[in-house]
């Protein structure tokens, strides 16, 4: 009973600033309830016109929304974590499954270290994936089934880190920052992906709730690209 008490307060402790800590000022800070928008877009895959065994991917496909929202600082395993709910829009008489995931963010480094799936609301579809975090490790996401982007640098080493994917590839961060714009970064992610270089290129500004942009090529072809569009706040209870 005064371990559930110890925990309970810890985390309401945690709540009453809950903002990222680290050494990075171009790293999100979350409240409760804070939201925001992401659209995306596929690349498109066509036939090579001179070359049938070769596929060229024009860039932007059909457009699609993801919401976020900051839900809660919860507890996952020892670890208190940001909950964020990430849901895909749907439009009408499109035949697409309701995708929801819910990510857990550490609040000390904003580290990615759990993701559930969750297909329409259905308890029984529910999948969990965890990541073996180190401190100062990017995360990737790309072995994961979704369309929504989950990869994630490291907000404590700046110029250099390095981590592993969950299969075991190696992931190389590199961090720039924008010139006469300290305001603003950029983070470039980069695995082997099928013979391919599989780079997650992220920009960053102060102030928003996450990356402003997010592009994923391989080898050299963009196949996905996604850009804030509505970062949003909660509104005040009359």
């Amino acid at each position: 009973m005064k371990k559930r008490f110890f925990i309970a307060m810890s985390i309401v402790a945690i709540v009453a600033g809950a903002t990222a800590e680290g050494e990075h000022d171009f790293a999100p800070k979350w409240n409760i309830g804070d939201r925001w928008t992401v659209r995306g877009w596929d690349g498109l895959v066509t036939p090579n016109p001179t070359n049938r065994m070769e596929r060229i991917v024009i860039r932007k496909g059909k457009p699609f929304d993801v919401t976020c929202e900051v839900t809660r600082v919860v507890l996952v395993g020892t670890q208190a974590c940001f909950e964020v709910t990430a849901k895909r829009s749907k439009k009408e008489n499109e035949i697409i499954p309701d995708e929801k995931w819910i990510a857990y963010y550490t609040t000390n480094e904003m580290a990615l270290i759990k993701l559930v799936s969750i297909i329409h609301e259905d308890p029984s579809s529910h999948v969990d994936y965890k990541f073996d975090y180190k401190r100062g490790c990017p995360t990737t996401a790309e072995d994961l089934p979704s369309v929504i982007p989950f990869d994630t640098p490291s907000f404590v080493n700046t110029t250099r880190a390095m981590g592993r994917t969950r299969l075991g590839r190696e992931i190389v961060q590199e961090t720039t920052a924008k010139e006469n714009a300290p305001e603003r970064f950029t983070t470039k992610l980069r695995t082997q992906y099928m013979f391919k270089e599989r780079v997650v290129k992220q920009e960053w500004e102060k102030g928003l709730p996450w990356w402003r942009s997010w592009v994923e090529t391989r080898g050299g072809e963009v196949h996905r690209e996604f850009e804030l569009v509505i970062p949003e706040k909660p509104k005040i209870s009359e």
